[in-house]
């Protein structure tokens, strides 16, 4: 019996094709659809997913926490996120930086609350 659905995604931020920056909704939109495609109507769980820090305007890795936030809490569906904390092929923590570490807590202290 499946109780929960899963996706993963990855922000890598390189400039060279065909890793780049990429928005909340590039990376899971697609995915999500597939999978409330399957009709079973389960909630769905971000099994694993980061970010790397941005270069350039546009590509703050703390404003990509904001706006994973934002999008995830509107699907309605996904109930959680885990974070890949590691600093392996890149620095995908996110504590790697103290506005990305602020802008996690703020995003996580927002989030709606049962009960």
């Amino acid at each position: 019996m499946v109780d929960i659905l899963g996706i993963d995604g990855y922000n890598w931020g390189s400039p060279d094709p065909p890793l780049s920056w990429t928005t909340p909704a590039e990376l899971f939109g697609s995915g999500l659809d597939e999978l409330r495609g399957l009709g079973a109507r389960l909630p769905i769980l971000v099994t694993e997913t980061a970010s790397v820090e941005g270069h350039g305007p546009g590509h703050s890795k703390a404003d990509r926490i904001t706006q994973l936030f934002d999008y995830l809490t509107r699907q309605g569906d996904v109930l959680g996120v885990i974070w890949f904390q590691e600093h392996k092929e890149r620095d995908w923590r996110v504590n790697s930086s103290p506005a990305a570490e602020a802008a996690y807590r703020h995003a996580v202290a927002a989030l709606p609350r049962d009960g």
